[in-house]
């Protein structure tokens, strides 16, 4: 297990490599809880590339994946919220994990570590790991690649003043850091807080601003669920949001633009529904403009182009896993295009490469799975890729 922050960039550094990717991966989900707390030792596992590639680190400290002839290492991090447990995990090579390869970081629910019924999950610019609690509050740890059961929570954002009563949804506008937080059953609309790698943010904070759409609350009576958000690239925030009415603007997804200024009612610039998605899980979108959507079924909604669509009813494309019983909780997208996606059901990540132009029914490029990953129902992710890392 890594011990610190600076011992995984003293070896990015070795080889050559510096650099979380802002899109939430996060995001939302049904109102479910988590469950007993989970424990397991962390082991290692070593994913050597043709005629070569680079060793785990001593005691399993790091699954990396060389290249060809000794080439580049996939130093990318993915970050897990496992709601059976429940625990959050992390593993280092994001893009190659294929198999049964132990987290080189776990942190498990309980009084030590602040951590219950974890939920979204965020990695700020300065590398603090922030995890929203579905039972309130958010809980953070300002190294995020030193994690075990012995990690005390650095601050823990909780109390009425926050508005955070089951921030179940979570994104982050690195840019700004900035981030923006969505409750089961809002009654504030959206949460922004500001300056989150800061001090100041701790305790019964309040959020800096909150905002909402014309024709939900808090500007009309109907309560809604902000099942998932997601920065885009461009800066814009998607808002997958669902309850009231089912006849009236049920399963939409709004995009604001310049939402670092939305300030109480705020109308947006885009309104996507369709018939092809029921209640979104999570939301994502790429580098190239596609935005991807799970529901808890066994397929991937991807919207291509989708910057340039109005008010109106898409058609996506579809991707469906051709595995059994699978439960698609989470999604995040590399610049390279590789695709993640956590099954609940079957405690598995898959991932598949050049993900925006698969369609169809398909089997993944690789698949994290197995008792040594220590996968527990997984559902929220969050990658940070190596170009990002400070």
């Amino acid at each position: 297990m890594l011990t610190s922050k600076a011992k995984f960039l003293t070896l990015l550094m070795a080889m050559g490599l510096a650099g979380g990717l802002g899109c939430t991966p996060m995001g939302g989900g049904g109102n479910n809880g988590g469950g007993d707390n989970g424990g397991g030792d962390n082991g290692g596992g070593d994913n050597g590339g043709d005629n070569g590639g680079n060793d785990g680190g001593d005691n399993g400290d790091m699954n990396t994946n060389g290249g060809d002839d000794g080439g580049d290492v996939d130093a990318s991090m993915l970050f897990v919220a496992n709601n059976a447990g429940p625990s959050v995990t992390f593993y280092t090579g994001a893009e190659s994990l294929d198999g049964e390869i132990a987290p080189d970081g776990k942190l498990d629910a309980g009084a030590a570590t602040s951590l219950f019924q974890p939920r979204s999950i965020v990695v700020t610019e300065s590398g603090r790991l922030l995890v929203s609690r579905q039972n309130g509050g958010i809980v953070g740890y300002n190294d995020s690649t030193a994690l075990d059961d012995n990690t005390t929570a650095d601050l823990v954002v909780e109390g009425n003043n926050t508005g955070l009563e089951s921030p179940i949804a979570m994104a982050y506008d690195a840019s700004a850091d900035r981030l923006f937080v969505g409750n089961a059953n809002a009654q504030d609309g959206i949460l922004v807080f500001d300056n989150v790698s800061n001090v100041a943010f701790d305790e019964e904070v309040a959020p800096n601003r909150t905002f909402g759409p014309p024709d939900r609350a808090p500007f009309d009576p109907t309560e809604i669920t902000i099942d998932a958000l997601c920065v885009a690239p461009n800066g814009d925030l998607f808002v997958s949001e669902t309850q009231g009415d089912i006849s009236v603007n049920r399963n939409r997804i709004l995009v604001f633009t310049n939402p670092g200024e939305a300030d109480g009612e705020t109308p947006f610039a885009q309104r996507l529904n369709s018939n092809d998605w029921e209640k979104h899980e999570d939301i994502f979108v790429d580098n190239e403009d596609n935005l991807y959507i799970v529901d808890a079924t066994d397929t991937i909604k991807i919207v291509p182009d989708v910057s340039t669509i109005g008010d109106e009813t898409v058609t996506p494309t579809t991707l469906t896993v051709n595995i059994a019983l699978t439960n698609l909780q989470g999604i995040v997208v590399s610049k390279n295009g590789t695709g993640m996606v956590a099954d609940r059901e079957n405690g598995a990540i898959y991932s598949y490469d050049d993900i925006a132009t698969k369609s169809g029914t398909l089997g993944p490029d690789r698949t994290l799975d197995g008792t040594d990953t220590q996968l527990r129902a997984p559902r929220q992710l969050w990658l940070v890729e190596a170009e990002d890392q400070n």
